[in-house]
């Protein structure tokens, strides 16, 4: 089923592995009337906690221009401090965007996301850090746009959408991209 939806949606999927005596682990995501989010894991254990070494697509994973693995990994030694110390050459601050939160599932899987693609798109920007910081503003508003909806996958943007978005400010985002699609919508009706 995800490895469908991940199809449907343009990744390749030639790396998953499948496990007959393990189940995909799940989340349970319960929004709050606060908006405040509350998850419970089954894990009992679940398939990518039983990965193996010789289960890995090394040849996959070499060809690969990212390699990203969840951020589990940052609970643990001595993945946390790797992760740590690495962040420690990038200095100075990007902006957020305030917005109304509707719900922040997936909004920073939508950050991530979108900074891999920069990241594989141009794989020099690691090296500016200028065009760094454009690339972690684009992400940034991914993940705003991604809060100010309902929902996780289906409220991921388009590239489309964060251009707007960073080009019209997040106060005139929505009325614009609502008023786009209208016009669009009529235009086929027609």
């Amino acid at each position: 089923m995800l490895a469908g939806i991940l199809e449907e949606n343009g990744v390749i999927c030639e790396g998953i592995n499948f496990d007959k005596g393990a189940r995909t682990a799940l989340a349970f995501v319960t929004v709050k009337a606060d908006g405040d989010r509350e998850f419970m894991f089954y894990r009992n254990p679940s398939a990518d906690m039983l990965l193996t070494p010789g289960e890995l697509n090394l040849e996959l994973i070499r060809s690969a221009k990212v390699f990203h693995y969840g951020s589990i990994s940052l609970i643990m030694e001595p993945c946390r401090s790797a992760h740590l110390k690495a962040m420690q050459h990038f200095h100075g601050t990007v902006g957020t965007f305030p917005v109304k939160a509707v719900d922040t599932t997936g909004a920073g899987d939508s950050f991530v996301g979108a900074l891999l693609t920069k990241i594989v798109d141009d794989q020099y920007v690691l090296e500016d850090e200028e065009k760094l910081k454009e690339v972690l503003r684009y992400s940034c508003a991914c993940g705003a746009i991604t809060a100010s909806k309902k929902g996780a996958i289906p409220t991921l943007p388009t590239a489309l959408e964060v251009e707007t978005f960073l080009h019209v400010g997040v106060s005139r985002f929505h009325v614009f991209l609502y008023s786009f699609l209208y016009r669009v919508w009529r235009s086929l009706s027609y």
